[in-house]
């Protein structure tokens, strides 16, 4: 987890993006869970939610028809309402995987470079984040980030779910929205896609 987001940050949470199952109806991963008669948990992997206990399935088989690497919009107009007061900034920075093709679809950028990986970098105020997906032909942003560095939210390239790191108020303040699957965890956790 500490791989994802810094350990300077109080407390920590787990984003599950949704997923898509039987023909592309899309659930929650503790849905999912459910139907599979598995326990949900906040490390919990993609094949535990999927299969039952004792099925296999390849990792291209799991992650056929997910959306790979991109925090959804409505969750992230989700997260940044629950975060929105935890933070004095109204200005947010982006960043998005080189590989995804931003440069193409906005204009050169600087970058940024963060274990091995470059991420194309951009600043939106709060009252233009619905232009985040737009930026990069409809994936999001894999780094997010405060002017102020209150939180900080890293979606992986190839993850279903988005961690972050802020104060113990904030990441409540993930856990108990209504719109996004959140499960706390510590700095010390697996992160699992």
């Amino acid at each position: 987890m500490a791989a994802l987001v810094p350990r300077a940050y109080e407390a920590f949470a787990r984003v599950f993006h949704p997923l898509y199952v039987g023909g592309g109806r899309e659930v929650r991963w503790s849905e999912a869970a459910a139907m599979q008669g598995r326990a949900m948990h906040a490390t919990v992997a993609l094949h535990e939610v999927l299969l039952r206990e004792g099925e296999y399935a390849t990792d291209a088989a799991l992650l056929s028809g997910q959306a790979l690497g991109t925090l959804p919009a409505a969750e992230l107009r989700a997260l940044w309402n629950a975060l929105r007061s935890h933070t004095a900034s109204d200005l947010l920075y982006l960043g998005f995987w080189e590989g995804f093709g931003v440069e193409q679809a906005s204009g050169p950028r600087p970058y940024l470079e963060v274990a091995d990986r470059r991420y194309v970098l951009a600043a939106l105020p709060m009252d233009a984040l619905d232009e985040a997906h737009r930026l990069n032909r409809g994936f999001g942003p894999n780094l997010v980030w405060p002017a102020d560095r209150a939180w900080f939210c890293h979606t992986d390239i190839d993850g279903l779910s988005s961690y972050i790191g802020a104060t113990a108020a904030a990441i409540q303040a993930v856990l108990d929205h209504a719109v996004l699957e959140a499960m706390a965890l510590t700095a010390g956790d697996q992160a699992n896609y």
